[in-house]
């Protein structure tokens, strides 16, 4: 448990350290699944099942062919951009490129997720089990253990005290992770472990494929048979569609004012992802820790020069106590920091 009010601010990055696609990886995986040719009537090219989908999405077989040649079109451009967000952006007065981007988007991921190191598989008794060993180089393990120190089985009910989480993922991987982490650890029920998780304060500023628990859910995965794309799209926005909700913009903004320590794990720093962040107030944060892996020195003084203008730099806050770390992974600033985190 955390001693302090700690903010995690988690971005594609994160993702990638169970093997979900993000970034530019992402889009050539879009690439291929729209690259649909047909010979004779014949498919050729692109992935049939997606195909199967967006015509019960669609229910228009002339509409399918408009959307058949936008995807054609995007599998040439998108690769040209840093992200599929990106292209979408490009085209941001065709609707008709977000619907299909984000019907592509929820398709894969939830393919990702069924084939990822979070993926679960049933044992002889029946009961669905998650392989941990992978995961012990992973962030997710790693933050998962400094939520358990101090936490004994009578208390588990306080588990999350002073954690809050702002995810701009459409993936449900903290979900997954946090109730299959629960159940091995404190010998509960899976669904014990999932309503604990539940409670956790998680806000998702651009949504999610679907709830992992409750109504209307999606279990963890890909089942091409049970599941309908059409309400899944819905459920997502792309940065091209503002976040504008008064509700949701003050609880972020809420929770960016009341942490005492913010970590920014696997974020791209896009100005309209922190401008969802910014906040009048000062801020009460005394420490703020970001993984930059990837970018150049340059750039993460950059970083550094964006975090204190939303933080507000003050007396409070200093550049000094703004640590980004461009040389390490996720995984490896929950190594370096460990006990700055748990303190």
């Amino acid at each position: 448990m955390f001693s302090r009010k700690t903010l995690l601010v988690v971005g594609a990055g994160a993702s990638s350290e169970v093997k979900l696609p993000v970034g530019e990886e992402l889009a050539n995986e879009i690439a291929s699944l729209l690259r649909y040719k047909f010979d004779f009537g014949r498919l050729e090219t692109g992935d049939p099942t997606f195909l199967d989908h967006l015509r019960r999405l669609l229910q228009d077989g002339g509409v399918v062919n408009d959307y058949l040649a936008i995807g054609r079109r995007m599998s040439e451009g998108i690769r040209n951009c840093a992200s599929v967000d990106n292209y979408i952006d490009v085209y941001k007065d065709d609707e008709r490129v977000a619907i299909l981007g984000k019907a592509a988007i929820v398709y894969l991921i939830l393919q990702a997720e069924s084939t990822s190191l979070l993926s679960t598989k049933r044992g002889r008794s029946g009961e669905e089990g998650m392989i941990f060993e992978p995961l012990y180089k992973t962030w997710y393990a790693k933050f998962g253990r400094l939520l358990r120190e101090q936490v004994s089985q009578s208390d588990l009910e306080k588990i999350f005290n002073n954690l809050t989480i702002i995810c701009f993922n459409y993936d449900r991987c903290i979900e997954q992770f946090l109730a299959f982490w629960i159940k091995s650890i404190y010998s509960v029920e899976l669904n014990q472990a999932h309503d604990l998780v539940d409670r956790l304060r998680i806000l998702r500023p651009y949504g999610s494929v679907a709830a992992i628990t409750g109504q209307n859910c999606v279990a963890f995965g890909f089942d091409k048979d049970r599941i309908s794309l059409s309400p899944l799209v819905k459920n997502i926005k792309t940065y091209t569609e503002r976040v504008e909700d008064a509700e949701i913009l003050l609880s972020l903004r809420s929770a960016v004012n009341e942490a005492a320590t913010v970590v920014f794990l696997g974020f791209a720093f896009h100005p309209q992802n922190l401008a969802l962040l910014a906040n009048d107030k000062p801020t009460t944060a005394k420490r703020i820790f970001a993984s930059a892996y990837g970018f150049s020195k340059p750039d993460a003084e950059n970083i550094q020069l964006r975090l204190a203008k939303l933080f507000h730099q003050t007396e409070t806050v200093s550049r000094s106590k703004i640590i980004v770390r461009p040389d390490l992974t996720c995984s490896q600033l929950f190594d370096e920091y460990r006990l700055s985190l748990s303190a």
